[in-house]
């Protein structure tokens, strides 16, 4: 008999916090359940690139404790289990990943490879014209090396103008790569743990914060969620507008005769905008998104749970509130769990408009030993 698979388990950023800092027996004892699962196999948690961006928020020192023990908790619970970036391309190599890729297709080692070439070229360029006549341009650093060794200890100053955390340019590989030792495929390789390493990855961030320096880290998570939150974000104000428009015009149609007697034209066009949104689809939703192209870009599940969500809100009672654009994000993975857990009223709304997968939402964090043991007595 085959074994079975484990269940893969989507907690809320919100819940990794509480396990955390929670210390009442409730909450440790949901932490000591999902510890002894995670480690017999039964289950799995990965994490997402969301639940990496909200958890660098309030980044700054006299965080930090607290923020890297956050990242400890993660990662006792995860591992390297991960959900890939919610893009087509990425969903092509597979929606889970065991190596810690949660990052949109990116190559940490282009990004430090462009930030080499361009203090390299301002170092040549500096050079006196009689020496910089006899370096080959196309691999500088050994001849540099050889003619002025001092550069070694230099190194590690260009290094910091590099968007590297502080323990790799004190490892020396800059400088191993440079003399040639070591060839740009190991580098390659090495570069990666920056972002798959969550501790490593966590204290970069702090010392990008704390000098306030442009980095990998700050083009990564600040620009490439971007074109997805924005789409959640414009449906969050859509739905808000249908629902206000919603009101008015229930409003309207239940004035007094007399009022709406002068107004038989015009009380027509209300009931009829009124059945419109009382029939809300994922069509008529989708006609009011100005830029539909990113709708090719996610896989279908996904577009499907984030426009149901603002048919949901539209036609009330429940109004939208800041929360919802980062609860979007993490509803899409839920067609790929086999337990969610997320927001409640969030909650509500998804399984009120029976979004894909909607009976795996878990509404409570205290239920969620008891759905988990459920599904594994009925696998």
């Amino acid at each position: 008999m085959d074994a079975q698979k484990p269940l893969v388990v989507y907690l809320d950023t919100h819940d990794y916090s509480k396990l955390y800092s929670d210390k009442s027996a409730e909450m440790q004892n949901i932490a000591n359940y999902l510890f002894d699962k995670v480690d017999s196999g039964e289950i799995i948690i990965p994490y997402s690139y969301f639940i990496v961006a909200e958890l660098l928020t309030a980044f700054t020192e006299e965080y930090r404790t607290d923020r890297l023990q956050r990242v400890g908790i993660l990662k006792r619970l995860c591992g390297s289990n991960t959900f890939r970036f919610i893009d087509a391309d990425s969903f092509m190599e597979g929606t889970l990943s065991d190596s810690g890729n949660w990052y949109p297709k990116f190559e940490a080692w282009e990004y430090l490879k462009k930030g080499l070439d361009e203090q390299t070229e301002h170092l040549l360029n500096s050079l006196p014209i009689g020496l910089s006549m006899k370096i080959d341009k196309k691999n500088p650093w050994p001849q540099l090396f050889r003619i002025a060794p001092q550069l070694i200890s230099s190194i590690s100053q260009v290094a910091k103008l590099l968007p590297v955390p502080k323990s790799f340019c004190d490892s020396h590989l800059l400088v191993r790569y440079l003399k040639g030792e070591v060839s740009e495929a190991f580098m390659r390789q090495e570069t990666a743990t920056i972002l798959t390493d969550l501790n490593l990855f966590f204290t970069f961030w702090f010392e990008n914060e704390m000098n306030k320096n442009v980095s990998l880290l700050h083009e990564l998570i600040r620009t490439a969620g971007n074109p997805y939150l924005n789409l959640a974000n414009d449906l969050v104000a859509l739905s808000q507008e249908a629902n206000n428009r919603l009101d008015q015009i229930n409003a309207l149609a239940q004035a007094d005769f007399i009022a709406v007697k002068s107004l038989k034209k015009e009380l027509k066009v209300v009931r009829s905008t009124l059945n419109n949104f009382q029939k809300l689809d994922i069509d008529f939703v989708k006609s009011f998104i100005p830029d539909k192209s990113i709708f090719d870009r996610l896989p279908q599940d996904f577009g499907d749970t984030i426009l149901k969500y603002a048919i949901g809100v539209a036609k009330g009672p429940r109004k939208t509130i800041e929360s919802d654009t980062g609860d979007l994000m993490h509803a899409c993975y839920i067609p790929f769990c086999d337990v969610w857990r997320g927001d409640v009223k969030f909650c509500n709304l998804l399984i009120g408009q029976k979004v894909n997968g909607y009976q795996k939402i878990v509404r409570y964090l205290p239920d969620l030993p008891g759905v988990i043991e459920n599904r594994l007595r009925n696998q």
